[in-house]
């Protein structure tokens, strides 16, 4: 209760601030700074907790055969969702039919064509640049790489041998140090949210989009909200035969959801999360370390459903009305595929990178009208990533979930 409370007090507190430096560009200037510096700590963790968490986890897991009790679980809980909730999105805002703001980057051109080529070169830099340093450099923007590496480095990692058990004992103490600082970060979190919030907050205000013309937004949050508070925990009370409470593990992560609504990363958040999962649900490391960063890259469909709103309004908003019910479904498959190949994308772009996907493979050109979605870019990066962090808890709630019902079977066997 007591971090709830500080990330709370943190919030409101960077609500203040930003009403009272409203108009200042000073204070939005000095607030941009710190916030960059915060989100680099969130990632400055993040990697250490792949590279020294996962792979003893990966190696643990093979030890005692549960490796497919981990992957199998992320698989389904990602393709599940990735499908449910985009496509109930678009139901939504196909009947309703609410247009888009018209926000200031409207009409200018550029960014939803070099979104695209950006990312996927920058990632194939980094996966086959054949240069350590250069590919380590690039960790911080696009980590799949580092996880891949772990996760075989884990796989060799496997105890089994006497000459191997030194060095799995010794990554093993890793993993604990890299506990022990997520857990301190956590813990002082609500520091870092200070400047984070008020720049998002200022952003907000300075907008004056989402003020003046409030009926989308307010359609974004109530769409959110019946996700991660409805759709979510009935769908994970489903899977576990109600043996999981969804909505209690809601309510215990909801700093570590603060965290990813305020910041809009999944990365600033993800550090947080694995500690939760450890000292308030009481999994194993080797759970949460493998099934985090599984699902921090395909677990992504928080992201697919905001785009596939965002996506359908402007279309709405530019043409005059709403596309064909067929091509909803086809747009809304597209983002659906799309989610699973974004976090390539990072820095809370994660739903431009769906759209601009799906508006290519489905040969859409609004002439810039879809820039406007710019403007608002800092709610729709808070909405994406508090979803996909909730997606990973509760995804990782399942495998834990499996892995005691594989564990209680193999007991009875015995």
């Amino acid at each position: 209760m007591i971090p709830l409370i500080t990330y709370l007090g943190a919030i409101i507190l960077g609500a203040i601030t930003a009403l009272v430096f409203k108009d200042s560009t000073i204070a939005a200037s000095l607030f941009m700074n710190l916030s960059s510096y915060a989100m680099r700590l969130g990632a400055f963790i993040f990697l250490p907790m792949i590279l020294f968490a996962l792979p003893p986890a990966a190696a643990s897991l093979k030890k005692y055969h549960l490796t497919r009790k981990v992957i199998i679980p992320s698989l389904y809980w990602s393709l599940l969702t990735a499908f449910i909730l985009p496509l109930l999105c678009a139901l939504a805002i196909y009947f309703i039919a609410i247009p888009f703001p018209a926000s200031s980057t409207a009409g200018t051109e550029g960014y939803f064509t070099s979104i695209l080529p950006s990312s996927f070169s920058s990632a194939g830099d980094s996966l086959f640049s054949g240069n350590i340093v250069y590919t380590l450099s690039k960790l911080t923007d696009f980590f799949l790489p580092a996880i891949i590496f772990s996760y075989l480095f884990g796989l060799a990692l496997k105890p089994d041998m006497e000459t191997v058990k030194p060095a799995y004992r010794l990554m093993n103490s890793f993993s604990v140090v890299m506990y022990r600082i997520a857990r301190m970060y956590k813990t002082l979190g609500f520091i870092l949210l200070y400047p984070v919030s008020s720049l998002f907050f200022l952003e907000l205000i300075q907008e004056k989009t989402l003020l003046l013309y409030p009926a989308l937004p307010l359609f974004l949050f109530a769409a959110a909200l019946f996700i991660g508070l409805i759709i979510l925990p009935l769908l994970l009370s489903a899977l576990t035969l109600f043996k999981v409470n969804g909505w209690f593990a809601i309510f215990k992560s909801l700093p570590v959801l603060l965290s990813a609504f305020f910041t809009g990363s999944y990365v600033f958040a993800s550090p947080m999360l694995e500690s939760t999962l450890k000292d308030q649900f009481g999994i194993r490391r080797r759970v949460s370390s493998s099934s985090i960063p599984l699902l921090s890259v395909i677990g992504r469909a928080g992201s697919a459903s905001v785009a596939v709103i965002c996506a359908l309004s402007v279309i709405f908003s530019a043409a005059g009305s709403m596309p064909s019910l067929y091509e909803v479904v086809v747009i809304t498959l597209l983002c659906c595929f799309a989610s699973f190949s974004s976090s390539i994308a990072g820095g809370g772009l994660e739903a431009v990178f769906i759209i601009a996907i799906a508006f290519q493979l489905a040969d859409i050109n609004l002439y810039g009208a879809e820039m406007t979605i710019i403007g608002v870019l800092p709610l729709i990066s808070a909405l994406s990533a508090s979803l996909d962090i909730e997606i990973g808890l509760l995804g990782a709630l399942l495998c834990d979930r499996r892995i005691k019902v594989y564990n209680k079977v193999e007991e009875n066997n015995w």
